[in-house]
């Protein structure tokens, strides 16, 4: 049986903030997985060595990566989103939100918290400072940027929300399937993915024109394509419904590999893609689309972030 997930400015950080073991780059990528049912942050080379463990007091339910070797955490029920130094292993500080955050983004133009209770999208600048909020449609939920352009899939809407990031303004709406969730941005085209809702079940995914928003193409990935990543000359998205990871080769699918119990993410290095299934507790590693290595992680791993190499 599945598990279900459990769903303004800065704040000086109180006593009460853990404070954790620093956890050093090295030279090689490392690999940070973050359990959402023991509250755990784990940390394993590319070989599935564990270099460390956080345990959080907090209920987060995601993460994002920010510039300078810092990571945010955030929420569903919390009005705070908490920024960690992962070289020191201190909390930073506190951004302000409010309850129902599900989603993080940050690029080199700010830091985005999506809200599916206020449907908005709140941004800060990269020093913690609270820049502004923007309406988007019902849910919004999966973001990502290119050529200064946020989009932002809304989850029980039936549309992308662009938005032009040194505006803070929506410029567009991108027509997609109702209860859509996933996205990744090439300069020529968006790759939409779809969860389903209720009986409901999307099984495919939308390859939309990143100038017009046209759908260009559909390619059937049963069931419930929702995360994307890329290594090489493919590009890889990750059905959890099915437990399927679809390769693709010129937005055409080229390999399927069963893997893992209800993955909900999946991330790459230059050395191999590694899936973490949800209801298994395992993190798996896979080459050449097949798996090699698995590694057995905290409870109920969410959500896997590569954090680059020191250059």
């Amino acid at each position: 049986m599945k598990r279900w997930m459990i769903g303004i400015g800065v704040l000086l950080l109180a006593g009460c903030t853990p404070q954790f073991d620093a956890i050093e780059q090295g030279d090689t990528p490392q690999l940070l997985v973050y359990s959402q049912l023991d509250a755990t942050l784990s940390f394993y080379t590319e070989d599935f060595k564990q270099q460390g463990q956080w345990k959080f007091e907090e209920p987060y339910s995601g993460m994002t990566l920010l510039e300078d070797d810092k990571i945010l955490f955030y929420g569903y029920g919390l009005e705070q989103a908490t920024v960690y130094d992962l070289t020191s292993g201190r909390p930073i500080g506190d951004l302000s939100v409010e309850e129902g955050t599900v989603s993080a983004y940050s690029d080199a133009t700010g830091i985005y918290l999506a809200n599916s209770v206020t449907n908005t999208v709140k941004r800060f600048t990269l020093d913690l400072q609270e820049a502004g909020s923007i309406q988007t449609g019902d849910y919004p939920m999966s973001m990502t940027s290119f050529d200064e352009l946020l989009y932002v899939v809304n989850y029980q809407d039936s549309h992308v929300s662009v938005i032009e990031q040194s505006t803070f303004e929506e410029i567009e709406q991108f027509k997609v399937d109702r209860a859509s969730q996933g996205i990744y941005a090439t300069s020529d085209s968006l790759y939409i993915g779809g969860h389903g809702s209720g009986a409901t079940v999307n099984s495919k995914t939308q390859l939309l024109d990143r100038s017009t928003g046209e759908t260009t193409k559909t390619l059937d990935m049963p069931m419930m394509p929702i995360a994307f990543a890329e290594q090489g000359e493919s590009l890889y998205a990750l059905s959890h419904g099915s437990n399927q990871l679809y390769q693709l080769s010129e937005d055409m699918v080229t390999d399927v590999l069963t893997v893992a119990s209800n993955p909900f993410t999946v991330g790459a290095t230059d050395q191999a893609l590694y899936v973490a299934g949800y209801d298994d507790d395992t993190l798996y590693k896979i080459v050449d689309m097949q798996v090699v290595d698995e590694v057995k992680t905290g409870d109920g791993p969410l959500q896997l972030l590569i954090r680059e190499a020191t250059k």
